[in-house]
């Protein structure tokens, strides 16, 4: 992923999100929090007497056990995202600043990726086929990662506005991360 396609969405909504309701620190913190959850739930879920492990291992079960793990992981990590509304007690400003946070994780990995590359950049092998991307391409990565972060900002809004969304927001969530983690390349 480049460095455009994670930070600009972010930098956008970023400053609009502190000139409609100032900045938050706890819950820019909470979504940080959450984001690392979200990074170990899913191995967690594989320890070695798991039973999902079997049946990944195995190309017949595979394709099923994955999408159980996904569609698991991913009502966890909805499940967590309760988790620190409740704790912080999070206020309806504070719900767009989560959902900023939640992403905060990727843009770092994705800068520090590009000034390794930057750094390193004559030392690292170069792919024979490797096409130019026109901005079209940027743009539209650029709008699917910043539509990323809305919907995170909104199911961290309707948690806010009443914690019995949850019945609502869980699954919806769940589906929404299940389907994004099944479109990445394994």
């Amino acid at each position: 992923m480049s460095v455009v396609t994670t930070a600009l969405p972010f930098l956008v909504l970023g400053v609009v999100a502190v000139f409609l309701f100032g900045i938050s620190w706890v819950a820019l913190l909470g979504g940080v929090v959450l984001a690392v959850l979200s990074l170990v739930i899913a191995p967690l879920l594989l320890v070695p007497p798991s039973p999902l492990a079997k049946y990944l291992a195995h190309p017949d079960t595979a394709r099923p056990a994955n999408a159980v793990l996904n569609l698991t992981s991913a009502a966890l990590i909805e499940l967590a995202r309760l988790g620190v509304v409740l704790f912080l007690n999070a206020q309806l400003r504070d719900a767009a600043w989560l959902g900023l946070g939640a992403h905060i994780p990727i843009m770092v990995i994705a800068v520090g990726t590009f000034g390794m590359v930057a750094f390193l950049g004559s030392s690292l092998p170069t792919q024979e086929d490797a096409r130019p991307r026109g901005a079209a391409s940027y743009l539209r990565e650029s709008f699917g990662y910043g539509r990323n972060i809305l919907v995170d900002a909104v199911l961290t809004l309707l948690l806010v506005w009443s914690p019995w969304l949850a019945f609502v927001t869980v699954p919806a969530g769940a589906v929404w991360h299940a389907l994004l983690d099944s479109k990445r390349p394994r």
